[in-house]
């Protein structure tokens, strides 16, 4: 394993990654990795739009209720993140990174088929074939993702991770535009007919097949050799202990808890628009859209940015900014209004989690990163698990109406009391642990927050983060 300083080629840069005492990895190698890598997250992101964005659509297809579809979301989160800690221990037997990656990628995709199978079956059957296949999914996913984050951290320069990554995400979200549309488009049309069923049948498809060429360029990616130290290795136990003197373990739980308080509402945005709003798949996909137009717009902006200024001061704004989110969606029930908020959701989560995945890279040795990445999503993961259950318990129990000075206030269900507890939750939680952390890079621009805002807004310009 190399460090932070060996040297590689990527985005332009003349330079070569040395794996080795005497083998150097010639910088086409390293071009193609990260290209191959590239095209792998944008299919990855296909299947993500054909298939795993509809699945909570699919669940109240099926007519499952709102505490159902809170643990069709849950509990797939509480088992899955489990598989993080897991994979760090084969990783670490293994040092097979790229065959644990294709494995596990293979398996997710290998999850759509008895997903397509399900829209043949009884809707309280195929519930439970749901629930089961997004368990699947999400520890399959989970068990991918440290050993395929260390090999692609290795491979990624420290100091242009926020250019390769804003691009990269960039990339795959335009390119998915498209396809999210389409499948929207799919549903609609088989709905018209009559044949809803059909329309799931088809999209799941084409997220298997997505996932399965994901899976080719994941394979076509280098890998260099994985070296592990005993002193490298700790456990979760050990991770929490550290919280008082690790600025990352203090890190991770500011996000847990920030995933916590959105979760808590953020399964049940589509139910409140499919169901509440009445919107048709098209206009859920529109909608949706908006937000990822918006998010490749900002991505490029946050990842220079990042570079120049750091990661903590971008989650600090970010962090902010998303708490908003969830105002801006009650302010009136309308699609013009839902289209406002998922324009302005797009821009601040774009920047909140380009900002908290470089923190990870830049906070932990290139020996610990599999591991802390483990932990990072594990602690993130069961922050989404409580969030989604007590939101969907609570959107079962809550009534529908409140009273307001006297005056009753009737709602269009219990989902907005949710959402405007969930911003509340968000922004109380930032303004308190925002500050329990520090940024690990010292090569950075200085800026305050108050600065960064009026830049950002483009009212007071400055040419250093330009």
């Amino acid at each position: 394993m190399y460090s932070r300083d060996d040297k590689v080629e990527a985005a332009g840069v003349n330079r070569e990654l040395a794996v080795g005492k005497s083998q150097i990895v010639d910088t086409s190698t390293i071009r193609k990795s990260l290209s191959n890598a590239t095209k792998d997250g944008v299919f990855y992101s296909i299947m993500v739009h054909f298939g795993e964005a509809f699945v909570q659509l699919f669940a109240l297809f099926l007519k499952a209720t709102n505490t159902q579809i809170g643990l069709i979301t849950a509990l797939p989160q509480l088992i899955g993140t489990s598989c993080n800690a897991l994979s760090v221990e084969v990783v670490d037997r293994l040092k097979k990174r790229k065959l644990i990656s294709v494995v596990s990628a293979s398996l997710q995709g290998i999850v759509w088929l008895p997903m397509c199978l399900s829209v043949f079956l009884p809707s309280g059957v195929a519930i439970y074939v749901l629930l089961v296949s997004m368990i699947v999914y999400v520890s399959a996913f989970n068990f991918s993702v440290p050993p395929y984050l260390s090999m692609l951290g290795d491979l990624v320069p420290a100091d242009e991770r926020g250019k390769y990554f804003g691009r990269r995400s960039m990339l795959t979200i335009v390119i998915s535009l498209p396809t999210f549309f389409i499948a929207g488009y799919i549903l609609d049309i088989w709905k018209l007919a009559g044949y809803e069923y059909l329309g799931f049948l088809s999209i799941f498809a084409v997220a298997f097949l997505a996932r399965t060429v994901s899976v080719v360029y994941i394979n076509s990616i280098y890998e260099p050799p994985y070296i592990v130290q005993e002193k490298d290795r700790f456990s979760l136990w050990d991770f929490i202990r550290r919280y008082p003197d690790s600025n990352f373990a203090r890190f991770t739980f500011y996000t847990a808890i920030i995933r916590m308080c959105a979760c808590t509402a953020g399964p049940y945005f589509a139910i409140y628009m499919m169901r509440d709003l009445k919107f048709s798949y098209i206009e859920f996909v529109v909608v949706t859209i908006v937000a990822e137009i918006t998010r490749a717009v900002a991505m490029p902006y946050w990842g220079k940015l990042s570079d120049r200024i750091g990661n903590k001061m971008i989650i600090k704004f970010t962090g902010i900014g998303v708490s908003i989110v969830p105002f801006v969606w009650l302010i009136y029930p309308s699609i013009w209004c839902v289209l406002i908020a998922e324009a302005y959701s797009g821009i601040v989560w774009s920047g909140f989690e380009l900002a908290t995945g470089n923190f990870l890279f830049d906070s932990v040795t290139p020996q610990k990163r599999a591991r802390c990445s483990a932990y990072y999503n594990l602690l993130n993961g069961y922050g989404v698990f409580v969030g989604a259950i007590v939101g969907g318990l609570l959107a079962d129990k809550l009534p529908s109406s409140v009273s307001l000075l006297g005056n009753r206030i009737d709602l269009l269900s219990s989902l907005q009391i949710i959402i405007f507890g969930s911003g509340i939750l968000r922004l109380v939680s930032s303004v308190l642990l925002i500050s329990t952390f520090k940024e690990p890079r010292s090569n950075i621009i200085p800026i305050g927050a108050k600065d960064l805002f009026l830049h950002w807004i483009r009212i007071k310009h400055n040419s250093n983060l330009e």
